[in-house]
């Protein structure tokens, strides 16, 4: 039987560095995200997912680990810097004024439950955790709800992606290059209208 992933053979370095490096990239780039990277980390999930499925629910679990560590980064600056760190996070590109006093009404309204409703309206993890540890909230309550908030977008990404690469692994290691800059051009264009959406 055919291994459902693909090898990493030295004529392909896309699959290669995705094979070693992948969810490690995750981690790191879901603790970037969660603190003052304005890329999100479906990105490189989904890169893995495509090109290595069978490692798509480690590269999901470790972007949600890198958020958790990133929560907990903006909960103990916030500490120190108080509602100063708001005007930080306003600060990271694609992410309005508006943006942020949504995020307080959906936390006033509805408590943790808010980052439930981050992935549906696009709005940035960090501006919950910064508002979240400028309130004085519990942490542990915080990291309760990163997990299905992260994993409400994560997982859809990681499994489509899986998916699609499931169905081309054969084109998928042909072309890798053409494949990743397809993939590229799908998320310039997702930013592009982000960006455009939100007024910037």
């Amino acid at each position: 039987m055919q291994e459902p992933y693909f090898s990493s053979g030295n004529d392909n370095r896309v699959v290669s560095w995705l094979a070693r490096w992948g969810v490690w990239a995750a981690f790191a780039w879901g603790l970037a995200e969660a603190t003052l990277f304005f890329i999100i980390p479906d990105v490189i999930v989904g890169a893995v997912s495509l090109f290595q499925p069978r490692r798509a629910a480690a590269a999901v679990g470790a972007a949600i680990g890198g958020a958790m560590v990133g929560g907990v980064v903006l909960v103990l600056v916030a500490q120190s810097l108080g509602p100063s760190l708001i005007e930080v996070i306003e600060d990271v590109p694609g992410i309005p004024r508006e943006m942020v006093t949504a995020a307080q009404v959906d936390l006033d309204a509805h408590g943790g439950a808010a980052l439930l409703l981050a992935p549906l309206s696009g709005t940035p993890y960090k501006i919950y955790a910064a508002e979240w540890g400028v309130r004085g909230w519990g942490l542990p309550a915080l990291l309760a709800w990163t997990i299905p908030a992260r994993a409400l977008r994560l997982v859809p990404v990681a499994v489509l992606a899986a998916g699609v690469g499931l169905v081309l692994r054969r084109n998928l290691v042909r072309r890798p290059w053409l494949w990743l800059g397809l993939y590229g051009l799908i998320w310039t264009g997702v930013y592009v209208l982000y960006f455009r959406v939100n007024g910037f």
